[in-house]
């Protein structure tokens, strides 16, 4: 059995806000995602998980991502608070797969 060994949580972030007041309305909660790995997928995609990522929209807004590595127990610890990613999980997607966050094609 190939158990999940690495534990990466993403976390959201909104530093530029296109608002009326510059400001995220939901900035005071956390939003975080927390993705499991095995030993062989993380040596694989260890670049595409722990690190930074920011993406701007033409509106003034950017969001932030940053993985981090967490330990088995602080992940269960995490899952057991309430967080959402407010839809923004492609971005993950999108850097566990491309190492960068690429915007998808909304159009099919």
């Amino acid at each position: 059995m190939n158990l999940p060994k690495h534990y990466i949580r993403f976390e959201l972030t909104m530093p530029s806000a296109g608002s009326w007041n510059r400001k995220w309305s939901d900035a005071n909660n956390e939003h975080y995602i927390i993705k499991s790995f095995n030993e062989k997928t993380f040596k694989e995609k260890k670049n595409n998980l722990i690190g930074s990522w920011c993406y701007s929209w033409n509106d003034g807004w950017t969001a932030c991502v940053t993985g981090e590595e967490i330990t088995a127990v602080e992940s269960r610890r995490l899952k057991r608070k309430k967080s959402s990613f407010l839809s923004y999980d492609w971005m993950v997607d999108s850097i566990i797969i491309h190492g960068k966050i690429v915007r998808p094609d909304f159009d099919h």
